[in-house]
């Protein structure tokens, strides 16, 4: 059962077209066990542009006891859905988890050694909110998150994978 809001916001009409409109794009529609990344035709890899550096490796951040099997759970489904593979790599980034409310769990990569030798854009990302709230008042059709992170998009292959991050101090075996 889809629900449409509070009673009333839509007409029957309007329910009716929303559902037609959803069954003829229902392959457009994934969940987060079927989340992956965007073909390559429909962008290319991100590169991520740096300036000369020596590599690092930051220490890993425990994972507590208490939350190590949410945390293996989450990071089996990461890896089933394509968006980390393994590397060998000279450098070593952190990554934690914290909780977040609607979703148990979510792992953060600690990239601020990265950061530290990236080519800063000269541009600001886009204000969501000001997007947003553009929309206000309006109706819309169509389907999209635009609230989502940015992990749809590959990284450009590298020699130098620069965002790798340890998992030996999990002391178990996660895929």
């Amino acid at each position: 059962m889809i629900n449409f809001g509070p009673s009333g916001w839509l007409s029957e009409e309007e329910k009716n077209v929303l559902k037609n409109f959803i069954l003829l794009r229902e392959k457009a529609i994934a969940f987060c066990e079927e989340r992956g990344v965007l073909k390559y035709s429909y962008g290319k890899p991100y590169k991520i542009p740096v300036i000369p550096h020596e590599p690092w490796q930051k220490k890993p951040i425990p994972i507590p006891k208490s939350i190590l099997p949410q945390f293996l759970e989450l990071f089996r489904e990461i890896i089933n859905t394509l968006l980390y593979e393994k590397s060998i790599s000279s450098y070593n980034n952190p990554i934690f988890c914290v909780e977040k409310p609607q979703v148990k769990l979510r792992i953060v990569h600690d990239l601020q050694e990265l950061n530290k030798f990236t080519t800063k854009e000269a541009g600001l990302p886009p204000n969501v909110d000001a997007f947003l709230g553009s929309f206000s008042g309006r109706a819309c059709h169509g389907l999209g998150d635009i609230m989502g992170g940015y992990d749809e998009s590959e990284l450009y292959i590298t020699k130098i994978p620069l965002t790798t991050f340890e998992k030996t101090t999990w002391k178990t075996s996660a895929y």
